[in-house]
């Protein structure tokens, strides 16, 4: 529940390109967690496919605009290790179902958010009985969309795959948000966000492929 308490509290004072590179960096986190615990090998092109990935993200988003307060910048970093933790942890949970794993979880986000509301004197309560037929439906959306399905995808794959290759994944999210701006919103898609999209796609491709082994198969053959 943490990881989305830190988020609130740094979207709120944080320039948006800089917030946007750092709730990506539960990928590389969690990749560098499983090598670590799980001895999960790293390779050349992985570490290159994520550089060109954050290097997207900062063209997509225009760059960082104006100074941070460091403060909001560390509960960034803070909410990523915290996500990464969260796959390392999920990831370790044996003949377990990951829809009971999703169900506590959300249970447990829900609860922390609301005491997190309550504490900042948020009027939750009140916002939620004033809110009309539209806004019932998005949040429906988002508490089944977003949240358990994602989640329940996530740990799903986790458990049945290195983390090398389904972290790298993560960075396809800014890609779906301004495509998704631009058919749905009419957002416009300038050339920065072009070479930004396509530069995701290179890297998580680079990312995903095992060129050393490629190779081993050629020397065999």
């Amino acid at each position: 529940g943490f990881i989305f308490v830190f988020i609130a509290l740094a979207m709120k004072n944080i320039d948006s390109s800089l917030s946007s590179i750092l709730v990506c960096l539960d990928a590389p986190i969690t990749i560098l967690m499983a090598s670590i615990i799980f001895k999960e090998k790293k390779n050349w092109n992985l570490i290159v496919g994520l550089i060109i990935c954050f290097s997207a993200i900062y063209i997509i988003s225009g760059g960082i605009q104006e100074k941070s307060n460091i403060i909001y910048v560390f509960c960034l970093v803070i909410s990523a290790t915290l996500s990464a933790t969260s796959n390392i942890v999920s990831k370790s949970i044996k003949n377990t179902n990951p829809t009971s794993i999703t169900c506590y979880s959300s249970f447990f986000i829900s609860a922390t958010m609301l005491i997190f509301s309550l504490l900042f004197k948020e009027n939750v309560l009140t916002t939620i009985v004033d809110i009309d037929l539209k806004a019932i439906i998005l949040l429906l959306y988002l508490a089944v969309g977003p949240s358990m399905v994602a989640y329940q995808c996530l740990h799903f794959l986790l458990n049945r795959n290195m983390t090398t290759k389904i972290m790298p994944m993560n960075f396809f999210k800014p890609t779906v948000g301004v495509t998704s701006a631009y058919f749905v919103l009419g957002e416009p898609l300038n050339k920065e966000k072009i070479i930004g999209l396509i530069m995701i796609i290179i890297g998580v491709y680079l990312s995903e492929c095992d060129f050393g082994k490629k190779k081993n198969k050629e020397n065999r053959e």
